[in-house]
């Protein structure tokens, strides 16, 4: 399904249906012009940020490295990044996101 609030005149914005229970967003972001996927996102329930935030870090650090941290005014970011692709954990006060970019 579309998501008309997330789409822009760059972005179309898809909203898919995860299976796990604590997932509140899935989304697909696409570019209009050229129609690539350029990023997916997981949006987990403020509840679960705490215990996503060990799960996700190990998970993804035993798949792929260690990530770096970065600080920002809000929380922070877990990056594991590549030529290719980015994967970012993104947390803050009851925010737990899940975010891949393609290069």
């Amino acid at each position: 399904v579309v998501d008309q609030s997330m789409s822009s005149e760059s972005d179309v914005v898809y909203r898919g249906v995860s299976r796990d229970p604590a997932v509140t967003g899935f989304y697909f972001f696409f570019n209009s012009k050229t129609k690539t996927l350029q990023q997916i996102e997981w949006r987990y329930q403020s509840s679960m940020t705490e215990a996503k935030e060990g799960e996700l870090l190990d998970y993804w650090t035993g798949k792929l490295w260690a990530p770096s941290l970065h600080q920002r005014w809000d929380g922070k970011v877990y990056v594991w990044a590549d030529r290719k692709a980015q994967l970012q954990l993104y947390l803050a006060d009851g925010i737990c996101h899940l975010i891949q970019k393609q290069n």
